[in-house]
């Protein structure tokens, strides 16, 4: 007990604040704490966040779309040609066309090399537009050549349909 007496008598001691010059003694012992001033402010972080976000999800639209132009599917054509009226026949009626047509030819391999030339090389000019109708600057002029090819291929395929489908009503006739 006689502890306990102790320190109610010297508590009053031990209570005192350090004074002014013993604080300024510590902190000139302590070592200096050197502090980076960029990261200090929360509000440079978000903002740096928000910077980075932005890069990447622009150079994430980029890399998309130059992707886009580099595929040449129906999706990726000006609105004008997917909204063409004309040019949906013509491509929907081509499409039909060309079943009804590997369907005769398919038991004659030479009509169907014979006449196959032919589409072939307006097949191969049709993509050729439709690859630069992205590029061009001049897109109605490339679409209406487009509708052009096509409107020839229609003609082509209903003359060699017509004549393939008289062969096989007469299989006497040889055409070659």
């Amino acid at each position: 007990m006689k502890l306990e007496e102790l320190i109610k008598a010297r508590k009053a001691e031990f209570e005192e604040e350090p004074t002014l010059a013993n604080w300024e003694k510590i902190n000139a012992q302590l070592p200096e704490k050197k502090r980076s001033i960029l990261w200090v402010n929360p509000n440079i972080r978000i903002f740096a966040g928000a910077a980075t976000l932005i890069c990447c999800l622009c150079l994430a639209y980029l890399y998309g779309k130059q992707k886009g132009l580099q595929d040449g599917s129906m999706a990726n054509m000006p609105n004008m040609a997917k909204e063409n009226a004309e040019f949906v026949t013509f491509s929907k009626n081509i499409e039909e066309k060309k079943v009804i047509f590997s369907k005769l030819v398919s038991d004659q391999p030479a009509l169907e090399e014979a006449f196959g030339n032919d589409l072939d090389r307006l097949e191969a000019d049709y993509q050729f537009l439709k690859s630069q109708i992205q590029t061009s600057p001049n897109k109605d002029m490339i679409l209406k050549a487009m509708i052009e090819n096509l409107r020839y291929q229609e003609q082509i395929l209903n003359v060699q349909t017509g004549i393939l489908e008289k062969t096989e009503s007469k299989p006497q006739i040889d055409l070659l």
